[in-house]
């Protein structure tokens, strides 16, 4: 009777708060608690079904193993979610960093195997015009730096239209923003 009464309250709670745009969420929540809490430890099971509700008795210990099995995969998911969350954001933080340089300067920026410039004159652009020798630079090298430059900057007009008009620093704040409020979570 306690069950019923406690059910009855909350329902006429939510019902009275008419101007509340989440009246029947809170009605749907006090009948969702009724059959989650409530009735399994009185050792009643009741199952909603396309065509209503139907209830069986059954042992109370049975049926609250049951809802912890179910809240404990319910979190497990929500965790699995939120790694990915954390992962693709983390992921999008990396991707926009590698993009914070100039395009000018991502060419000398370069280094060959031992460490040392790769290149040695650039245009006003920053695109690399000899080796870091001094000699002309091969076409097969011109057409690389090209198609590297174009990716660049294709990659780097992605971000910009994610970061929706602000500067990719701006950007990256947000998105590290956003993990610390997940990861704070």
């Amino acid at each position: 009777l306690d069950t019923l009464n406690t059910f009855r309250s909350a329902v006429r709670e939510a019902a009275r708060d008419r101007k509340n745009p989440n009246m029947a969420a809170n009605i749907l929540a006090a009948c969702d608690a009724v059959r989650d809490d409530a009735l399994p430890q009185l050792g009643v099971r009741l199952e909603d079904m396309p065509e209503g509700s139907r209830w069986k008795l059954d042992d109370p210990k049975v049926l609250l193993d049951e809802i912890a099995a179910k809240r404990a995969a319910e979190a497990a998911k929500q965790a699995q979610k939120k790694q990915k969350a954390i992962k693709r954001i983390s992921d999008a933080i990396g991707a926009a960093e590698q993009l914070l340089p100039d395009p000018a300067s991502i060419f000398r920026e370069q280094k060959d195997e031992d460490g040392n410039p790769k290149f040695g004159s650039f245009d006003d652009t920053g695109f690399p015009l000899t080796a870091a020798d001094g000699t002309a630079l091969a076409k097969g090298t011109v057409k690389k730096c090209q198609k590297t430059l174009k990716g660049y900057n294709n990659k780097r007009k992605a971000i910009e239209k994610k970061a929706k008009g602000s500067s990719i620093e701006a950007y990256i704040a947000s998105l590290k923003a956003e993990l610390a409020a997940l990861t704070s979570s």
